[in-house]
């Protein structure tokens, strides 16, 4: 098992073995035939350690949580695969890890640490899947990096165990700190969806026979 994750807050850098809560726009490799990658999260680490080029984000205003409307081909539709789907995917989720504090805090959690822990499935592709019950309940944080033309960036995504995504933020790095805005819930739909098929399909490939 890979060592506990050590994320540190905005005004220092990452150590190795540090997991992101993460998700991004154009990485976007075939969830068709989904399987686990452990050694991502720490390339990840590596990639990011050296510093992200400034970037430039604007904070958008909240809109209410939206359902999912997933259809992944292969069979199986709605909500009912959703939940089923991610009954599964928590139940999987067992590695201890944590997730930065600001990209939390954009995601409306109270918490005032460096490092919110959280049990997740190891990295899938730059894709991650978490789970908090921070607040009491049970809540998910799927991710995923991107660093399409040179713009290293982590796009996050609250969501309820019934698939109804509740809070997204884009996390950057500029001038080596840390920075998290919130994005428009209806900005980030597509991409959360995209993401969201993602693991329905990693839980139909991984999952699912396992358990029929």
């Amino acid at each position: 098992m890979p060592a506990r994750i050590k994320v540190i807050h905005e005004e220092r850098t990452m150590t190795k073995g540090s997991f992101l809560i993460i998700a991004g726009l154009t990485l976007i490799p075939s969830a068709a035939s989904a399987r686990a990658d452990a050694p991502n999260a720490a390339a990840l680490v590596r990639q990011l350690s050296g510093g992200w080029p400034g970037m430039s984000a604007s904070a958008l205003p909240q809109a209410p949580g939206i359902p999912a409307f997933v259809v992944v081909a292969g069979g199986g539709s709605g909500s009912e695969e959703v939940s089923q789907a991610l009954a599964a995917l928590i139940e999987e989720a067992t590695e201890k890890s944590s997730c930065i504090g600001e990209t939390v805090r954009r995601l409306g959690f109270q918490f005032k640490g460096q490092e919110l822990a959280v049990d997740a499935i190891n990295s899938v592709k730059h894709k991650h899947f978490a789970v908090t019950k921070f607040r009491g309940k049970t809540e998910i944080i799927i991710g995923e990096f991107s660093d399409a033309a040179g713009k290293n960036e982590l796009r996050s995504y609250l969501l309820s165990t019934q698939g109804v995504l509740k809070a997204a933020a884009l996390t950057t790095k500029p001038d080596g700190r840390f920075k998290a805005v919130e994005i428009d819930l209806t900005t980030a739909k597509p991409e959360f969806d995209r993401l969201l098929k993602f693991w329905i399909q990693y839980y139909r490939d991984n999952l699912k026979k396992e358990k029929a």
